[in-house]
């Protein structure tokens, strides 16, 4: 008969590597890739129109409200912006297949 482990049932490793604060740690290359991703005139800033422009082609009825806040309610964001709103985050929930 198998021996049992009195452990518990073993949780899955974290495969998303994580920040300081134990969100999604987010590199600065990826940051590069995603600022150039939107910045679809490569004027070295993102604004809204642009965000909608790549995020509408998955998201067509997203509201306004929604990329105001995407947008951190500034009306362009620079690659410095960008990596200030990200590189600390907290997201915990991330799921990259979802």
């Amino acid at each position: 008969m198998p021996r049992r482990s009195l452990e518990g049932p073993k949780k899955a490793p974290d495969l998303v590597p994580r920040n300081s604060r134990g969100g999604v740690l987010v590199t600065d290359e990826e940051l590069k890739s995603a600022f150039d991703f939107f910045d679809v005139e490569g004027s070295g800033k993102i604004t809204q129109a642009q965000l909608k422009k790549r995020l509408g082609v998955f998201y067509k009825d997203m509201p306004n409200k929604e990329y105001k806040f995407l947008m951190n309610d500034q009306s362009e964001l620079t690659l410095d912006d960008l990596r200030e709103l990200l590189l600390d985050n907290e997201v915990k929930n991330f799921d990259p297949v979802a």
